[in-house]
């Protein structure tokens, strides 16, 4: 027979990406702070500089969340996670952070 079933499965889900947001125009690598970890989706980074200054200079970001580890939900388990960093960069869905 020519017939067969096709299941297709992906553990991050798949999205398509109508929209970038440039993080060099908010941040500066090594300067403001180190990224710990980027996805394209999800960008963790270790502040160099006062946190709030960086908070304030990354919430400038346009569709975009800034959050604070230690604020971050207890069902999403990261606050006692040593690998994720200080601050967590989350895009909207549908849009993409890119860093260069």
């Amino acid at each position: 027979s020519d017939e067969f079933n096709l299941i297709l499965v992906s553990d991050h889900g798949m999205v398509n990406i109508k929209k970038h947001v440039f993080l060099d125009d908010y941040f500066v690598d090594g300067v403001d702070g180190e990224i710990w970890s980027e996805s394209g989706n999800l960008v963790h980074i270790k502040p160099l500089i006062e946190t709030n200054l960086l908070l304030e200079k990354l919430k400038k970001m346009e569709n975009v969340s800034v959050v604070i580890k230690s604020d971050m939900p207890e069902y999403l388990h990261y606050k006692s996670n040593d690998r994720i960093g200080d601050l967590i960069l989350m895009d909207d869905e549908g849009v993409g952070i890119i860093h260069m």
